[in-house]
């Protein structure tokens, strides 16, 4: 499934303050193995930034996780672009 925050924030956004209700929802209504956190900050879901290392997988909550650029940074940095469909295509 592909959630996008900026929508839930337009609907819900409430939502977006309390990341641990986020998450038990994102985990609640689709019990993801893997999620791409596309220029989302891992704090947004109660995570630390220093869990993360951008474009390396990490796995917490019995879920993988890959945190990158967004696609509007990609579309203007062929390096950023090139870096994420590497990671990408080894992460699934």
């Amino acid at each position: 499934a592909l959630v996008n925050l900026s929508g839930i924030g337009k609907d819900y956004p409430d939502l977006l303050e309390d990341s641990g209700r986020l998450l038990g929802l994102l985990m609640g209504q689709f019990n993801p193995s893997r999620i791409v956190l596309l220029g989302v900050q891992p704090g947004r879901f109660g995570f630390s930034e220093n869990s993360f290392v951008p474009h390396q997988p990490v796995r917490l909550q019995e879920v993988s996780w890959l945190y990158t650029h967004s696609f509007s940074e990609m579309l203007l940095d062929n390096d950023k672009k090139r870096v994420f469909w590497t990671s990408i295509k080894s992460f699934f």
